[in-house]
C-alpha cells in the first residue's frame, strides 16, 4: 500500500514538475477529435505548447487519476497555462473567440501571433 502511494504521489509530482515549467501544456490523446481541434487552435495563434501523449504511457490509469485531482476532469484534453488548470477545447475556443486567451497569454508575457496579424486586410467578413 505505501509503494502504490509513493508511486502516485511521485506521477503527481512528475505532472506538476512538467505543467510549472512550460508555459502550456496539454495532455492529449492525438486520435480524438477534441484533442485534435485544440493542437490546431494553438497553432493558429502560432504556439507550440508541450504535448503529452497520453495514448503512449504505460501508466495511464494512474496518470489520469493524478490528472483528475491536479484539473477536476477527466476528459482529454487537459490544458494548463503557467502552472494553472486553464481547461478542455470548449474552454480554449470560446476563450480565443472572445480574447480572454490573449489576454492570458499577454498578462503571462507568453509571446502569439494575434488572429488579425494572420490574416491583414481581413475585416471579418
Amino acid at each position: 500500500m505505501g509503494l502504490r502511494h509513493s508511486k502516485k504521489c511521485q506521477i503527481t509530482s512528475e505532472l506538476l514538475d512538467i505543467i510549472k515549467t512550460e508555459d502550456i501544456t496539454v495532455f492529449i490523446s492525438p486520435r480524438t477529435k477534441p484533442c485534435f481541434q485544440t493542437v490546431e487552435l494553438l497553432k493558429s495563434l502560432q504556439l507550440r505548447p508541450f504535448l503529452v501523449n497520453l495514448d503512449s504511457e504505460n501508466n495511464l490509469s494512474e496518470i489520469r487519476q493524478a490528472l483528475f485531482q491536479l484539473s477536476g476532469q477527466y476528459h482529454l484534453p487537459i490544458i494548463f497555462v503557467k502552472g494553472v488548470f486553464f481547461g478542455s477545447q470548449k474552454e480554449l475556443k470560446k476563450s480565443i473567440l472572445s480574447g480572454q486567451f490573449q489576454t492570458l497569454l499577454k498578462k503571462h508575457g507568453i509571446k502569439f501571433t494575434p488572429l488579425d496579424d494572420l490574416w491583414p486586410g481581413d475585416s471579418g467578413q
